[in-house]
């Protein structure tokens, strides 16, 4: 489960749990505007916990992978606006 907090700035954080066996996990978003992806180790550290990034745009992911099990935080941020009208997906094997 997915679990939004919004922030006064541009962009929208996710906290995701990952457990030890994690396989195959994909991040995606999808938005009718271009937004930003990244996936990292500590809430609010972009520049020293920032493990993947996408490129930006309206259909983007973070490619498959496993990951150390823990606490993990999708920034889904705009450069321009509002960050609004977007699906986040997370999928792959999570025991």
């Amino acid at each position: 489960m997915l679990q939004g907090v919004t922030f006064p700035e541009h962009e929208a954080v996710y906290k995701v749990r990952l457990h030890p066996g994690n396989k195959d996990v994909e991040f995606r978003l999808k938005s009718s505007s271009n937004l930003i992806l990244t996936l990292l180790t500590k809430c609010g550290d972009g520049v020293n916990s920032c493990l993947r990034s996408s490129p930006g745009g309206k259909d983007q992911a973070i490619p498959k992978a496993s990951y150390t099990a823990g606490d993990y935080y999708l920034n889904v941020d705009s450069r321009t606006g509002a960050v609004c009208n977007y699906t986040l997906t997370v999928t792959g094997t999570n025991p």
